[in-house]
């Protein structure tokens, strides 16, 4: 129904009542929103009080080029397109190349040339693909109101009239709603009327949930999680499964394309099909929202998957693994042991906190939907983990169809990231060898808890990632080596933690250092207590405060077994670890209490939820303190907000003024730069790759990497958009082609034709002497019989 009809309708509603039902919003998912909105304002202005960030850790990135929609939702066709002005405009490079980039039509993009002229303030409009039309079918009661209808008439007809204002008063909420769909805090597309009304049969569909939420117990969220699982498999066993073609073998883009986060790069070998990574999206809203879609809109990915290959644990290449379980994935994953290991920390972390929140969403009443659910259970996880194979680097897997006429193998080799970080090498039965990157390390550093990623051989094809695409970790003014292994913990890491330290100690302040549980907060850990240990910087006590991150700590203890490592385990056994929410909550009363001089590492490292928003809040409005980022901020996140200068932030309901010193240390990142990653595609020359597929970036990023790749080393690089499908071709495909197939067919009619014509040819003109010979035959044995009888 259109907002003309609404105006024009017979009922009428009370206008305040109706505005206050349309404008109730959740406080812990509208936090994010106007923290966004506040490092907008914040960026006009000059902030003095924030150290001043590195260029490559705070660098804006350009929006990706708009794409149009396909209202049929058809694939669209792949068009190469760029222009020197775009080029100009993102890089400051004076060369007039150009980069052939792919431009497709998203198979689940948002419409962007719908007209919101006549749309009101606080109406807004969501997505609505064909298999996932987002609507609420009723309105939880808790939300409802009474509707004065200026009549006074009692008949049949008025009470037709008040049931149909009721209808319209629900679809405009039900819209409102509707966009607010979030990981963790959402109503699941899957739980929607898919089709696009409100009515079954010629009655009102039942609402999923009408109660009241805040007396849901946890056994009722798991319920109604399942009830949304179900009605999502039967979507995906609606959708028609695309034909199979012999020979033929293709990669299509499901995640990291255009963002950093949901890795999912999905490759088709004939009847094979093996999803590289199964990551969860973060960071903006619109990301977030991802997770709740099927994978694809035009094909049942989840249920076609026959194995999944993991490179390494971060939830943004892992935490969509237990959806897929849950949606009907039976096959085999595929990662290192050490990998494995983490995993389960990491996705059981993931698990619990999902279903925690959701349970304090709905017992709080801070979402605005008629119910929170969690995107996956701990059920869920412990499934999917016993579908885990580990393998070891270096050892070759062979992956085969159901017919065995496919096949597919694969190796790990050491990406260098973190403690089981993989790079794949793939080898497809239709003779294309691919490389992909995951998360590669750099060369420029190495430390106990990091090694240099190893180089790859050669491969046809490769997928890299680019999240420093255009950055370097090193200073290039300074003319320094970058083979000094300590050169960036001497010039960047070092410098920057003692001026945050020396900060806190002279003021009587605590520092707060928001870090990735794996990998980042023992890394900082042990670079804070050696620089105790060797004088540099005074000795204060050094806590982690994450169940993961300290669980990931004992990992690390238990796997530094080389001799260089052994400083390092001597020196992490002195960190203080908080595991339990009792300790938690101690840690961060005593730090109400005027606890000073300290310093804590808390997950998660870009301030989107954990035990560290509890002590960003107590901590951030005294200037004494300070709050360190230790890493990349993706857009959209609390941590970005900081770097950019936020004056204030939303914390569990609350704004908080940020008076904290904001500072940011350099050099930690496990990701490598562009330089980096170049040396490590150069290393490929067995075969040369003939092209490369830049992912895993925001938007300026992937394209500066893409140009440094096709300006550097003279090889094809695309930034492929979401749901691209790339068609490889290989040695076999001609013979499958239908230009193939149709000269075969002629030239067998032609054969068919021939044989006939000489048939007939014999026919006509040998029946004589067919005849002929028969007789004689017949004559030379009656011969032969008469003479010997």
């Amino acid at each position: 129904m259109t907002h003309s009809n609404r105006r024009n309708s017979k009922v009428h509603f009370d206008q305040d009542v109706m505005n206050d039902m349309l404008q109730q919003s959740s406080t812990e998912e509208q936090e994010q929103e106007d923290n966004n909105n506040n490092t907008n304002n914040a960026t006009t202005t000059t902030t003095t009080t924030n150290t001043t960030v590195v260029a490559e850790e705070t660098q804006t990135s350009t929006s990706p080029s708009p794409t149009t929609t396909n209202s049929n939702n058809s694939p669209s066709p792949t068009t190469f397109s760029t222009t020197e002005e775009e080029d100009n405009n993102n890089n400051n490079n004076n060369d007039n190349k150009t980069l052939p980039t792919i431009h497709l039509i998203d198979d689940q993009a948002i419409d962007t040339t719908l007209n919101t002229n006549n749309i009101p303030e606080n109406h807004q409009h969501y997505d609505n693909n064909s298999n996932n039309n987002n609507t609420i079918n009723q309105v939880d009661h808790s939300t409802q109101t009474t509707i004065n209808n200026t009549t006074t008439n009692n008949n049949n007809n008025n009470e037709e009239e008040e049931e149909e204002g009721h209808a319209k008063l629900k679809l405009h909420i039900k819209r409102k709603t509707s966009s607010r769909n979030s990981s963790r805090h959402s109503t699941p597309s899957s739980l929607n009327n898919t089709n696009g009304d409100n009515t079954t049969n010629g009655n009102k569909t039942p609402s999923p949930f009408t109660g009241d939420k805040t007396k849901l117990s946890k056994q009722d969220i798991l319920r109604l999680h399942k009830e949304e699982i179900k009605k999502q498999v039967k979507e995906l066993e609606k959708m028609e499964r695309p034909k199979i073609y012999p020979n033929h073998s293709e990669i299509s883009f499901y995640g990291a394309s255009g963002t950093v986060t949901g890795s999912k790069h999905y490759v088709t070998c004939g009847s094979l099909n093996v999803l590289i990574d199964c990551g969860m999206f973060q960071g903006l809203k619109e990301l977030r929202e991802r997770n709740w879609k099927l994978i694809s809109s035009s094909k049942p990915v989840e249920l076609m998957t026959d194995s999944i290959i993991i490179t390494h644990s971060h939830i943004d290449h892992t935490g969509y693994l237990p959806r897929m379980y849950a949606l009907g994935f039976r096959g085999t994953i595929w990662m290192t042991e050490q990998t494995f290991n983490l995993c389960k920390l990491v996705l059981l972390d993931s698990a619990h906190i999902q279903e925690e929140d959701a349970y304090f969403s709905n017992k709080e009443n801070t979402t605005k939907h008629p119910v929170a659910l969690p995107l996956y259970s701990e059920d869920e996880v412990r499934g999917v983990l016993d579908l885990v194979k580990t393998v070891k680097y270096g050892e070759k897997v062979t992956i085969k169809s159901l017919n065995e006429e496919d096949f597919f193998t694969f190796k790990f080799f050491n990406a260098g990231h973190l403690l089981g970080s993989s790079f794949v090498e793939v080898s497809l039965s239709t003779g294309e060898k691919l490389i992909f990157s995951g998360d590669l390390g750099t060369f420029k550093h190495t430390s106990p808890v990091h090694q240099h990623p190893q180089l790859p051989i050669g491969a046809d094809i490769m997928v890299v990632e680019a999240t420093y695409g255009g950055k370097s970790h090193i200073d290039f003014q300074t003319g320094k080596a970058t083979e000094n292994e300590n050169y960036l913990f001497e010039t960047k890491v070092k410098p920057d933690l003692k001026k945050a330290v020396d900060y806190i100690n002279e003021r009587g302040g605590c520092m707060l250092i928001p870090a990735f549980a794996i990998g980042r907060s023992q890394q900082i850990a042990y670079y804070l207590l050696k620089m105790m240990r060797d004088g540099d910087i005074p000795v204060l006590p050094v806590h982690i405060n994450s169940p993961m991150a300290v669980e990931a700590l004992n990992f690390y203890l238990q796997n530094l077994v080389y001799e260089h490592q052994e400083d390092a385990v001597e020196l992490l056994k002195l960190v203080k670890c908080h595991n339990t929410t009792a300790e938690s909550k101690e840690l961060n009363n005593q730090l109400k209490q005027g606890y000073n001089r300290c310093i804590i590492i808390s997950s998660s490292g870009m301030l989107v939820g954990g035990r560290c928003l509890f002590h960003l809040e107590t901590l951030a409005p005294e200037n004494k303190n300070v709050i360190l980022i230790s890493g990349f901020q993706a857009e959209g996140t609390r941590g970005r907000c900081l770097q950019e200068g936020c004056k204030e932030l939303k914390l569990h309901g609350k704004t908080v003024p940020i008076n904290a010193k904001v500072m940011t240390v350099t050099g930690l990142s496990a990701h490598g730069d562009t330089e980096d990653v170049i040396k490590w595609i150069e290393a490929a020359k067995n075969p040369k790759p003939k092209m490369i597929f830049v992912v895993h970036g925001e938007p300026n990023s992937l394209r500066q990497m893409a140009r440094e790749i096709v300006t550097e080393l003279e090889i094809d690089a695309l930034v492929p958009k979401r749901g691209t499908t790339f068609h490889m071709k290989n040695k076999n495909s001609h013979k499958t082609s239908r230009r193939q197939s149709m000269w075969e067919m002629e030239q067998e009619n032609l054969r068919k034709q021939s044989i006939v014509g000489k048939l007939e040819k014999m026919s006509k003109k040998d029946s004589k002497n067919l005849v002929f010979a028969v007789l004689l035959l017949v004559a030379v044995l009656a011969l032969i019989m008469k003479l010997f009888l």
